[in-house]
């Protein structure tokens, strides 16, 4: 049975991506077959590393082209193929999902790690859909964790009426944060990850991340195998996900509206 070396960009960093490129070429030297990348900065970075080991990604933002990594959907051109998430493209979804959950929602707050790609490409989205919606959002930036513990103090209780979490690695790796801040104020919360609904956040409508690392397993397969990542399409989610945390919901004292209860694929008491 042959034996090969799997790297894993993701892990130990905490939030902090500012040295994934040092991090990314001492993976290099480990000789693996393949890298694979969790989120798009670290996929960047092992990209960036200009070596010939294959990279696998998943979890990226829904725009891989915008971002970079690769030169098209159809083939990247280069040494890399993975699964996107599409977490970008659905925050104006979950925007309108939290007006369903809570009529008459009219601030939203969202908090940004500035240097992280698809987090300013969810916030651009996530604007055009509140326009449309009539919702204004209250942004607050935030590059540590101490920061963050700073921009949530900024928001006195009753300032604004649900909390929106965006993808990025900062934010999420210290998410009891603001699930701390929402259970406090008693403010609906919407996230794009559902295994962050076990935690307490009220909903999330988004791939299922397990999911989604199945289906990039299977691409490491098929480079392992001997495919050229080029020659492997990039992968969308096969399926999107509504969960809600029913007993976050009591919690905060929200009954959902049975419309919404009728959509929901996973429930967590």
């Amino acid at each position: 049975m042959s034996e090969y070396v799997i790297e894993f960009m993701g892990q130990g960093t905490k939030g902090d991506v500012s040295g994934l490129g040092g991090h990314a070429k001492k993976l290099l030297e480990s000789r693996a077959d393949v890298i694979f990348a969790v989120t798009t900065a670290y996929a960047l970075a092992a990209k960036n590393a200009s070596s010939p080991v294959p990279v696998v990604f998943g979890m990226v933002g829904g725009d891989p082209v915008g971002a970079g990594l690769v030169a098209s959907f159809p083939s990247s051109r280069n040494n890399v193929t993975g699964v996107t998430s599409n977490v970008d493209q659905l925050s104006g979804k979950r925007l309108e999902i939290l007006q369903e959950m809570k009529p008459g929602i009219k601030r939203v707050l969202v908090l940004v790690q500035p240097w992280e790609a698809i987090t300013q490409r969810s916030f651009q989205l996530l604007e055009q859909a509140a326009k449309k919606l009539r919702v204004q959002l209250v942004r607050r930036e935030a590059m540590s964790r101490d920061e963050i513990k700073k921009a949530l103090a900024t928001v006195p209780r009753g300032s604004v009426d649900a909390i929106q979490h965006l993808s990025s690695v900062l934010i999420t790796t210290h998410i009891d944060l603001l699930v701390a801040k929402a259970i406090k104020d008693k403010l609906p919360m919407a996230t794009q990850e559902t295994s962050l609904v076990n935690k307490g956040i009220l909903f999330s409508y988004g791939p299922d991340f397990r999911l989604v690392g199945a289906q990039a397993a299977r691409l490491v397969v098929k480079v392992l195998k001997g495919e050229k990542p080029s020659d492997i399409p990039i992968e969308t989610p096969e399926k999107f996900f509504l969960a809600v945390n029913m007993t976050t919901a009591k919690t905060i004292g929200l009954k959902i509206p049975r419309n919404v209860l009728e959509r929901v694929d996973r429930v967590v008491e």
